[in-house]
């Protein structure tokens, strides 16, 4: 079952294409027949409504009920949005899926300056492709610097050095308190100090909210997202998950955590397929 309307590409080449560094088509791993080929029915554009874990049923937003033995969440995240005033509108953009690249390619041709908030990942890359299509950006974020609760200050200089040296204006510390609109067109930001800052174009990095509300009144433990064991295995036998909403035991950090990236996603889900075909394999997560 998949949300989305397309067979299985890679998320962390959309970035490139953004830049255009590579092309769209480069971003699929598969493709229709990829699925048939492998004797594996698809249900495309349907979102998970509802998991009743004593009948082992699966409910979708178009009422269709599937019946499981075993069951693999791999539902990942979804951005959270900016909810400050004004921020509802078609120009204020997030990036995650091939939908959201599309419209991020569209609204870049035409952009001649651009605000990126959020000190992460998808900011930094946001920033990158504003960068690389020659559209001045100025980046904003409420930490002391990138990715602050990871990289010490030293190395957070380093990332604001090379943003800098590539056209790109740095701001930390702030906090966008409204989104402003100029004749129905977006026109800019203001900040909690008062600073306004031009903007045709908003991009937003905020991190991600785990897709797993439709475990609500179920036995299945959750936490930021789906807490499994070393088998990638939920609290309740037969649900297991993998991929970004999987938080598991990491032993480094002595904690239960999400460390997000695709290598650990194809392992988890490598590990979680065979223990629910009958194997008992161990998730190495070092």
């Amino acid at each position: 079952v998949s949300e989305e309307p397309v067979p299985l590409y890679n998320r962390c080449s959309l970035p490139p294409v953004l830049r255009r560094a590579t092309t769209r088509e480069s971003v699929f791993l598969r493709t229709l027949g990829s699925y048939s080929d492998a004797g594996i029915k698809v249900l495309w554009g349907r979102k998970v409504i509802r998991i009743d874990t004593d009948q082992k049923r699966v409910t979708t937003d178009d009422g269709c009920e599937l019946v499981y033995d075993k069951l693999l969440v791999a539902t990942g995240g979804t951005p959270n949005r900016l909810t400050v005033p004004g921020a509802m509108h078609e120009r204020v953009n997030y990036f995650q899926f091939l939908t959201d690249l599309d419209q991020l390619d569209r609204q870049m041709d035409e952009a001649t300056n651009a605000v990126v908030l959020g000190g992460s990942f998808i900011a930094y890359e946001l920033c990158e492709a504003c960068v690389a299509r020659g559209i001045p950006v100025t980046w904003i974020t409420r930490g002391p610097w990138f990715l602050h609760r990871y990289l010490d200050e030293e190395a957070g200089r380093v990332v604001d050095a090379i943003a800098v040296k590539n056209g790109a204006k740095v701001i930390h510390g702030e906090e966008v308190t409204e989104v402003v609109h100029r004749d129905g067109s977006l026109s800019g930001v203001r900040t909690k100090a008062g600073n306004y800052f031009d903007a045709g174009l908003l991009g937003c990095g905020l991190g991600l909210k785990m897709n797993i509300d439709f475990f609500r009144d179920t036995p299945v433990k959750t936490e930021k997202g789906v807490v499994v064991n070393e088998y990638l295995e939920s609290s309740v036998p037969g649900i297991f998950a993998a991929g970004d909403v999987a938080e598991s035991y990491y032993p480094l950090l002595g904690d239960y955590g999400i460390l997000a990236n695709w290598n650990k996603a194809i392992d988890q889900a490598r590990t979680a397929a065979r223990n629910m075909a009958g194997l008992t394999e161990k998730y190495s997560s070092v």
